[in-house]
């Protein structure tokens, strides 16, 4: 057993140093060339590859030949060989996605010269591929050969390798099946032609084909290539090597080379070999059943409660726009027309307008106004702030309270790309479709004799706005289905377009998404029409019951939700983000089950738990922020913390005191009293604009500590009460803004108690925990 054991740890210690060294030169090559780019990753890689070769090659005196790396005429042979079967096994596979209907080509990405593009392409993919095969079927699988038979020295190598890919981001048990097969079909490879060279082409072939020129998730491509419907068969945002008819393909391929050189694999497979490749299958067909069983969604009833209405509301500003969406450029042309009122109680010279789309003109994203009318006039504006992110328009005359007027703004958005280590992604374009919240010029809220002119804040929510109406019509590719603010009054094709017609009364913002991936499932509950958006339709169906369960608990607790429909929408973002009418939800958590799920299971007792909290949370906010308005850039906490401490009274009803208990305890008070011990947390107060916290700061105090206060509030007035309190803070500022002090006086008024010194001591001095 030890001569069997003791072959397999030093195999794993090989790749496991072999990361450590990439990780080391990584930080060193970034710091050296102050760039964390990919192609710096992919020279560390390489380079960290070749010292862990070289250091055991050394250490057992053996020369670097003993890796199978040829080059000489016969390698060029077997290298063009490999190019050959490469294209020809990939555009199979390619052709067979599209027949079948798993994927779809959809568009170019046109970020860059595609020259360019392909060689930078071309040279991160083959330092990736060079370096994984020297460490795995170069030195592992010839080690292996010298300690086990050959197909034990396979199916060790092969388990090694797909072990090594097991904490990538989205590692289902189907992706660690199929990289188990793989590595067993490239081992086999290097074993038949006793070269290492023909499995590093046809590697690198197959990842340049789909990951250099077509684009799945990563971006790296030049032509989109989007997967569709069933995610178990095509492998979903993982990319095509992680669904089932990769594994039916990879195990034929498997069957028919074994059958087609028979002489050669006439050995016997042992009883050990047999009982690895029986426990992987299992693991495969374990983790594949519980992920359809965790995502099997009941069936949801629908009332035949007659469906709310929100009309026109009165003295309030209305938004009139003609949007075009141009998939191929990436770009959005608006025509919009408000019709402003004053509403203050002095004479207006100018007006302000948030346009959010120039805080990401840095990287090829920003807003380009060509005309601005004001009563049909055109008139002078003034672009200001430092982040370009405020638009000055002058008024002829200036505009006495309650009097209209018309300001017309035409312009063309350009659509950043999705990054979301750069905070872009609210506005943006990935593979998967278009964001557009924050997107248009609106306006900004005049009051206590002055204009709201803070600029764009990455961290939280930037956002102030008063109740208006909007009516839009947004013109995209037919291809396209569109989720959003509001009500879809129509919707129809007119040659290659597809063009919606939207009202939305008596909201303070409008957003909406583009897809051509969308499955959309629905429900009436108590008269509004819940709708899912996903891209698998279960899962879609998965999403609904849970927002169904939501949006009950929070009409019980803090009153009926008003309007017609309210839309949950699949989309790529970090995290999710509320709009009225609708909340975006980040795709990468609508996932398989996979090994980072175990930590979900961890905090929420339920491998999509992360996901399920992300929901009830922003379906929080159609309360605390779309209905009950604040200052989401200088008081924060106003509704963040109120809508954290709302998701948990979800966990409550739903599942109990237990559930209720362990959510708090695990996503909000151990890893906030972890922060504050470590003394981190420099500044306690809670009570400043965003712009003066630290990003860490911001989130352990506005979504751990502001939850905090209010479950000390909460469990001192007791249930009743507090429902009482939300209840009054909707009634009285539903459709309006609230301040700090307004939620303050509220909390006192119910409790008959003075909580002065209760949310002085919360909110700007103690840690509560420190």
């Amino acid at each position: 057993m030890r001569e069997y054991i003791l072959p397999f740890l030093k195999s794993i210690l090989v790749a496991l140093l072999q990361v450590i060294f990439y990780r080391i030169l990584l930080l060193v090559f970034g710091n050296i060339f102050n760039s964390d780019d990919i192609l710096i990753s992919s020279i560390s890689l390489i380079v960290s590859s070749v010292l862990v070769i070289l250091l055991f090659l050394k250490a057992s005196n053996k020369k670097l030949s003993s890796i199978n790396l040829y080059f000489n005429r016969e390698s060029m042979k077997i290298a063009v060989k490999a190019i050959f079967m490469g294209i020809i096994y990939s555009i199979g596979f390619l052709a067979l996605i599209l027949i079948s209907r798993q994927g779809q080509i959809s568009g170019i990405i046109e970020n860059e010269s595609v020259v360019i593009k392909l060689l930078k392409n071309l040279m991160i993919i083959f330092l990736g591929v060079l370096s994984t095969e020297l460490i795995f079927r170069g030195y592992i699988l010839n080690y292996l050969r010298e300690k086990y038979s050959r197909y034990g020295a396979v199916l060790i190598c092969s388990f090694i390798y797909a072990l090594f890919r097991m904490f990538s981001v989205g590692t289902t048990a189907i992706v660690f099946l199929n990289y188990f097969l793989i590595s067993v079909i490239l081992c086999i490879i290097v074993l038949k032609y006793n070269n290492l060279i023909y499995a590093i082409m046809i590697n690198f072939v197959w990842k340049f084909i789909f990951v250099g020129i077509f684009s799945l998730n990563n971006g790296m491509g030049i032509i989109n290539l989007n997967y569709k419907n069933i995610e178990l068969l095509s492998g979903g945002n993982i990319g095509f090597s992680g669904g089932l008819l990769f594994t039916l393909i990879a195990i034929g391929f498997i069957i028919i080379f074994i059958l087609r050189n028979s002489e050669e694999y006439q050995d016997k497979i042992s009883k050990k070999n047999i009982a690895l490749i029986s426990v992987i299958i299992v693991i495969a067909i374990l983790g594949t059943s519980y992920d359809i069983y965790i995502w099997h969604a009941k069936p949801i009833e629908s009332s035949s409660n007659t469906i709310k209405q929100v009309d026109k509301f009165e003295g309030v500003n209305n938004y009139y726009m003609d949007l075009s969406l141009d998939t191929e450029k990436n770009q959005l042309t608006g025509a919009e027309t408000i019709d402003y009122i004053n509403n203050s109680q002095d004479n207006l010279k100018e007006v302000y307008f948030h346009i959010y789309a120039n805080a990401f003109s840095d990287i090829d994203g920003d807003i380009s106004i060509s005309k601005v009318y004001v009563d049909n006039s055109m008139v002078d504006y003034k672009i200001e702030g430092d982040d370009n992110t405020l638009l000055k328009i002058g008024f002829p005359k200036e505009l006495k309270p309650l009097e209209r007027v018309d300001i017309k703004l035409e312009y063309v958005i350009d659509i950043p790309e999705r990054n979301t280590d750069a905070g872009i992604d609210r506005l943006a374009y990935g593979n998967n479709g278009y964001n557009f919240g924050n997107f248009f010029p609106i306006a900004a809220i005049y009051e206590d004799g002055k204009w709201d002119k803070h600029l764009y804040d990455k961290k939280g929510d930037a956002f102030y706005s008063e109740t208006s109406n909007f009516e839009v019509n947004i013109k995209t590719n037919k291809r396209y289905t569109i989720a959003s603010t509001g009500k879809i009054k129509n919707e129809e094709i007119q040659d290659n377009n597809r063009i919606y017609n939207i009202e939305a009364n008596g909201v303070r913002d409008f957003a909406f998404v583009a897809s051509d991936k969308f499955k959309m499932v629905e429900t009436n509950f108590d008269g509004t029409i819940i709708k899912s958006y996903a891209y698998n339709k279960e899962k879609a169906e998965k999403i609904l019951g849970i927002s169904k369960d939501a949006i009950s608990v929070y009409n019980n607790r803090f009153g009926e939700y008003p309007f017609s429909d309210l839309s949950v929408v699949e989309t790529d973002l970090a995290g999710g983000m509320e709009y009225p009418q609708m909340v975006m939800i980040i795709s990468d958590d609508y996932d398989n089950i996979n090994f980072k799920s175990a930590l979900s299971q961890i905090l929420y007792n339920s491998p999509i738990g992360e996901l399920e909290f992300t929901v009830v949370h922003e379906l929080a906010h159609q309360w605390w922020y779309s209905l009950v308005g604040d200052d989401e850039f200088n008081e924060a906490w106003v509704d963040e913390s109120i809508t954290q401490f709302s998701s948990l009274l979800y966990y409550k009803d739903i599942y109990g005191e237990k559930e209720y208990n362990r959510v708090f305890d695990r996503s909000m008070g151990l890893s906030y009293y972890g922060l504050a011990a470590s003394q981190i947390l420099t500044n306690p107060n809670m009570e400043r604009p965003l712009d003066e916290f630290d990003e860490m700061e911001y989130y352990a105090l506005v979504y751990s500590k502001g939850p905090m206060m209010y479950k000390e509030l909460y469990e001192t007035i007791g249930d009743e009460k507090f429902n009482e309190f939300t209840r009054a803070m909707y009634d009285e500022y539903k459709y309006k803004n609230i301040k700090s002090e307004d939620l303050k006086n509220i909390a006192a008024r119910v409790s008959g108690e003075d909580l002065t010194e209760f949310f002085h001591n919360w909110l700007e001095t103690d840690y509560q925990g420190k």
